[in-house]
């Protein structure tokens, strides 16, 4: 009977509880019900399942070890697909005690597990949601703080980095439990490496690290403070955190890394050191376990190597990490790259350095940090090859043209002759190749084995079977008797020896050889191929050796640039310009080639400066060149003009195509007069072309378009003239008609006198919050604290804001202000949460203290108002009245 007792027990027992379930849930029977069922039919099972999906994001990680490996691990192509039925589960097991059990402790813990689904599942905003809701609901301060934790996640996956860096300032005045408090540290140092603030970042991690739990985890974490010590030179805290994580038994991968890097932080005193690392990185190499992970090997060796100076060590290295990649493209990829800087930083070998940047361009992933920069780097020194290739050829030829025909005739002589010896030396590979193929049966060889049914041994062992004097004799041998002893020959002679007769195999050998005779002595002599080919490339002529002339000036000159602007080598940049007025005095380029010396030699405190300021000014008075000497601020606000220039040539066009003619005219006019020295000049004549094809008679128009010709022989505009006297000529000659202007259009329309103008009217500015939308901020002209404005946010906008492929462009608004407008948001929403963004510290301008600036967002639609109207304060009403409710 005793053994019914247990069953009695517990059928009362779930009696009692589903009596509990139906009452009320202040109930303490009901409570312990409704907080069992919480917990066991829904919580307890999406907790798991969560960590089962944690799991798999962790696994499907591929992290890159030639950089910081990545804090948060997130899903990736691979995991998200694999995750997202569990993250289903999770959403759907965590709403029951939310539902069902709305009372039990259960429900903040299923709101957050919740949270975490819509934040792998990507959506973020839900997320969000969720976790605010948690925060201000949830009476257990440690579920409200984990809450608070997955919050900060939220906003950062979101790009809202001000939104998380407050969550962030709020729970650091909390007292956070050690769990909790390892995952806000580590994600406090995720928001750090955004900015790649590096002291942050690992004064962070040091804080997370002894607060984690799990192993694995603690370990990986290791490793990246370990990887950011290095990265600041503080290398004796790295060594000691790898030496942790090998003596913590961590996962193979990690633990193979953390010893690959223990070489490159291990102090140095002695020659012993040196060695001792160097038997090291041999262990690595032989131990089989690694064979996949040999090019990094290498590339570790030969990072150690560059340490310590030793380039062609390190270049050595370097060869072999990619020759052992198999299927590690990204490891080739940074195995290049180091090649590259090394050749380009260390030798200053550019043709070898482009070789290798391009190489890198094809294998590094394109998502790499590096990666814009490989690409830029490498289309600089192809640039730069290119030019050189033309400067040492055109060199070349124009020496070989200038010399008399004695000493053209040896030269071309030495080149048959060393032609001629590759041509010895291809027809001896030839033969043995030959030799080998017919001694093993016409089938393929590998060089380093005996011929196959030769029935030998090689006695050098796996040496190259043609180093093998006996293997080779005994091959000649058998191919004398079965072939005789013929004169090696091309595969034409063969051809033209069949041709000689269809019988050729049914000949006496001396027929065969007659033939064979015969086509040899109507074979062309190849020293005449290899002379004309020497000679074919000679400017010769007059005009051919000034065309040689112009093409290595030209070339010399963009060296000298790329030298000077590009590579930061500015002695080198001396030298080419120098070069280029030795050979050409008279060159086209000299003002810019004086200038540029004349800066060159100033930064390098050379006299030569001087001598070259003199030559500017007597030989350029009226340059702009001269200009600058006495007038450094010259270009700044030559350029400052232009940028203005060009937006009142884009009004003036629109007036064009508006067909407000006389609005047109009279704007085109005033640029012209206010700005006479425009960079974009022929482009205005060109309108005023247009615009008299427009208002005035066929004749008037046909002498406009002579005229702009006449005027402007090198713009690229010229066509679009040529085009329009062919139309007046077509209309001339009755092949098309003509419609005649309106009356009112006749004449151009001056400009108003300043007592004629009117005052300006309110601009009506209209508010259409759907409209694209532009960032502004406007500063004075000339205030020190704007000097690199628009770089920063250039590199700002790179970093926060890539996926919105934002633009900025520069304008002056009057004589007072300068304004950078970026452009790019869809709407007044994105746009103004940009605005918001622009007071934290990261920010540009949220660094700037005392500075007087304006910032404000507009339309596209109101903003030629705006600056037509050079009204910044009027604006401003309209924008605080509409924008800042």
């Amino acid at each position: 009977m005793s053994q019914f007792r247990p069953y009695i027990l517990y059928s009362v027992l779930a009696f009692v509880l589903v009596l509990a379930g139906c009452a009320s849930e202040k109930n303490p029977i009901g409570k312990a019900y409704h907080n069992l069922a919480a917990r066991d039919n829904g919580f307890f099972l999406a907790r798991e399942k969560m960590k089962e999906a944690e799991a798999q994001i962790a696994t499907a990680m591929v992290y890159d070890y030639n950089r910081p490996l990545v804090i948060i691990p997130a899903p990736n192509e691979t995991s998200a697909a694999a995750i997202g039925p569990m993250l289903e589960d999770v959403i759907k097991k965590a709403s029951f005690p939310i539902q069902r059990h709305g009372s039990s402790k259960w429900v903040d813990d299923s709101y957050i597990l919740l949270g975490k689904a819509r934040y792998y599942k990507e959506d973020y905003e839900d997320a969000i949601k969720t976790f605010k809701y948690v925060n201000t609901t949830s009476k257990d301060v440690h579920e409200r703080q984990l809450a608070l934790v997955w919050l900060m996640r939220s906003y950062l996956k979101l790009g809202e980095n001000d939104n998380a860096i407050a969550v962030s300032d709020f729970i650091k005045k909390e007292r956070l439990n050690k769990e909790n408090a390892a995952l806000y540290y580590l994600t406090r140092a995720q928001y750090y490496t955004l900015s790649n603030e590096l002291p942050k970042i690992i004064e962070n991690l040091e804080h997370a690290v002894p607060l984690i739990g799990k192993k694995d985890d603690k370990s990986r974490v290791r490793f990246i403070l370990a990887q950011y010590y290095q990265l600041t030179g503080q290398d004796k805290k790295a060594y000691a955190q790898y030496n942790k994580i090998l003596r913590r038994n961590p996962p193979y991968e990690l633990g193979f890394y953390s010893k690959l890097n223990l070489g490159q932080v291990t102090e140095l005193s002695n020659t012993s050191d040196r060695k001792r690392i160097e038997k090291y990185y041999a262990k690595l190499l032989k131990d089989q376990k690694n064979l996949e992970y040999r090019d990094k090997i290498y590339y570790e060796m030969a990072k150690f190597e560059l340490k310590q100076k030793n380039y062609d060590k390190a270049l050595t290295n370097l060869a072999l990490s990619t020759k052992s990649s198999t299927t590690n493209t990204s490891q080739k990829g940074y195995s290049y790259l180091l090649a590259g800087q090394i050749y380009y930083e260390n030798k200053q070998n550019y043709r070898l350095a482009q070789a290798y940047y391009d190489s890198t361009s094809h294998t590094l992933p394109p998502t790499a940090p590096e990666y814009q920069a490989v690409v830029e780097r490498r289309d600089v020194l192809t640039e730069f090859t290119n030019y050189l290739t033309t400067v040492e050829t055109q060199d070349s030829l124009i020496t070989l043209a200038k010399l008399d025909t004695a000493a053209l005739n040896a030269r071309v002589n030495r080149y048959i002759a060393v032609q001629k010896k590759k041509a010895e030396e291809e027809a001896a590979r030839q033969e043995a190749a030959l030799i080998a193929g017919q001694q093993s049966g016409g089938q393929n060889n590998t060089f380093n084995q005996p011929m196959p049914g030769s029935g030998q041994t090689n006695p050098q062992g796996a040496g190259w079977y043609f180093d093998n004097p006996t293997l080779v004799a005994n091959a000649r041998n058998e191919f004398i008797r079965k072939w005789g002893n013929r004169k090696l020959q091309d595969n034409w002679r063969r051809s033209a020896a069949a041709a000689a007769g269809p019988n050729l195999q049914n000949q006496t050998p001396d027929e065969v050889a007659a033939a064979e005779a015969k086509a040899e002595a109507t074979k062309p002599d190849p020293a005449i191929a290899w002379r004309e080919a020497f000679l074919k490339d000679i400017p010769f002529k007059p005009e051919q050796l000034q065309k040689a002339e112009d093409s290595l000036q030209t070339a010399l000159y963009k060296l000298g640039n790329i030298y000077n602007q590009q590579l930061r080598e500015p002695m080198r940049a001396a030298e080419t310009f120098e070069k280029l007025l030795a050979r050409n005095p008279n060159t086209k380029y000299a003002a810019e080639v004086y200038y540029n010396l004349y800066l060159l030699y100033s930064q390098a405190n050379d006299p030569r400066a001087s001598e070259y300021a003199a030559r500017i000014k007597a030989e350029f008075p009226k340059s702009s060149f001269a200009r600058l000497l006495d007038e450094p601020d010259f270009i700044a606000r030559s350029a400052a003009e232009n940028l203005k220039v060009r937006f009142l040539y884009d009004s003036a066009y629109t007036f064009f195509e508006q067909e407000k003619y006389k609005e047109a005219i009279a704007l085109s006019a005033s640029i012209q007069k206010q700005y006479p020295q425009n960079e974009i000049s022929d482009k205005i004549a060109l309108l005023d072309v247009l615009l008299v094809g427009r208002t005035q008679k066929p004749l008037a128009y046909k002498e406009a378009a002579s005229q702009f010709i006449q005027n402007y022989p090198s713009s690229p505009l010229v066509p679009k003239a040529q085009e329009i006297l062919a139309a007046i000529q077509a209309y001339e000659s009755g092949e098309l008609a003509y419609k005649p202007p309106k009356p009112e259009e006749q004449a151009p329309v001056a400009p108003p006198t300043a007592k004629e103008t009117p005052p300006a009217p309110a601009v009506n500015y209209t508010l259409n919050t759907a409209a694209p939308h532009f960032f502004v901020i406007a500063y004075p002209i000339g205030n020190k604290a704007f000097d690199k404005i628009q770089t920063l946010y250039s590199d700002y906008n790179a970093k926060y804001n890539q996926s919105d492929k934002l633009t900025q462009t520069p304008y002056l608004l009057g004589d007072s202000l300068e304004l950078l407008v970026i452009r790019g948001f869809p709407d007044a929403r994105r746009v103004q949460s940009y605005a918001i963004k622009q007071k934290a510290p990261q920010a540009p301008l949220g660094k700037l203290r005392g500075s007087d600036f304006s910032t404000f967002v507009i339309s596209a639609e109101n903003f030629p108002l705006f600056y037509k109207a050079n009204n910044l304060e009027e604006y401003l009403a309209f924008y605080r009245k509409n924008y800042q409710k």
